[in-house]
């Protein structure tokens, strides 16, 4: 068994806020452009745009056609609802 001589995750925790707490502006601004970098490439990653695809319906379609007509209807009002063109 093994013992942790560094201290535990709080210790480590305060030891780093408060070197950050000490060092200047001018020191913490790599890190800080840094964090500033990663963030903006994460939201790129994440934030997607939002496409609404509504295909035509095919010629040999299932089901009857008051139930694709009701259907057709309701996807029209979600999108004119929804603001997206």
């Amino acid at each position: 068994m093994t013992i942790n001589k560094g201290g535990n995750l709080i210790d480590i925790d305060r030891k780093g806020f408060e070197t950050w707490k000490c060092i200047s502006e001018k020191e913490r601004q790599p890190y800080v452009t840094q964090a500033e970098e990663n963030n903006s490439a994460y939201t790129k990653l994440v934030a997607l745009e939002n496409y609404i695809y509504f295909p035509e319906r095919p010629e040999k379609y299932l089901g009857d056609l008051a139930t694709w007509e009701r259907s057709e209807a309701t996807l029209t009002e979600a999108l004119n609802e929804s603001g997206k063109q």
